[in-house]
């Protein structure tokens, strides 16, 4: 083989190792580049992703917030005007004079008087009954059911009961007569002193629907 050949061959196979060389790097270039690309994109994504869950996390609690502060707001209103109710005239003449009817009874009899009325009170389907009537058509019952309609969807019922729990006037028929017994009942007599009671009722059947239960014993 001559010198120019073997120039020629060497020559040759120099260039076809530069060119595999040449493209190999710009093969591994272009993956490196890739790799970068996708990184930067993940981590765009991710950084977004932050941005808009933070937003969210911000957004809803400025709205709990504001809710949270109309809650208040609305319950605060909702706790005066029970205040001045308890302190017109009319209810507090009708409590004082269930007071010392029931006061006059010796607590044994005036216990079982009590549980009889309750019996007979949640057996007595009829609202037309004059029994029922008694408690839902007084002069104390009409001012409840006058404040019902002067402030609607404020009160899903209103009633009024002396100290020994004894419903005394009401805008509908409830569940039970006596309410002693019962924790919220207890809870805003406070052993005689009396005081705002509010408590989340969830669904009351009484009601027929969901709100929150106040009592207040002045």
């Amino acid at each position: 083989m001559s010198l120019d050949l073997k120039r020629a061959m060497a020559s040759s196979l120099k260039r076809i190792i530069a060119m595999k060389l040449q493209h190999k790097t710009a093969g591994l270039m272009i993956l490196t580049g890739s790799l970068a690309l996708l990184l930067v994109t993940v981590i765009s994504m991710r950084i977004n992703s932050t941005n808009i869950l933070q937003e969210k996390y911000e957004s809803l609690k400025a709205f709990a917030k504001e809710l949270s502060s109309r809650m208040d707001s609305r319950l605060k209103a909702n706790i005066a005007i029970t205040k001045t109710l308890a302190s017109t005239p009319l209810l507090s003449d009708s409590l004082t004079a269930s007071n010392l009817e029931y006061s006059s009874i010796y607590p044994e009899e005036r216990n079982k008087i009590i549980s009889e009325l309750n019996f007979k009170w949640m057996h007595t389907e009829n609202t037309a009954d004059p029994f029922i009537q008694k408690y839902l058509d007084n002069p104390a019952a009409d001012f409840l059911k006058l404040q019902q309609v002067t402030l609607p969807g404020v009160y899903g019922e209103i009633f009024l009961t002396n100290k020994y729990g004894v419903v005394t006037a009401s805008t509908g028929k409830l569940t039970t007569l006596a309410h002693k017994e019962k924790y919220w009942w207890e809870s805003s007599y406070f052993n005689g002193k009396g005081r705002i009671f509010l408590d989340d009722r969830g669904f009351d059947t009484s009601a027929e629907g969901y709100g929150t239960w106040g009592c207040y014993t002045g």
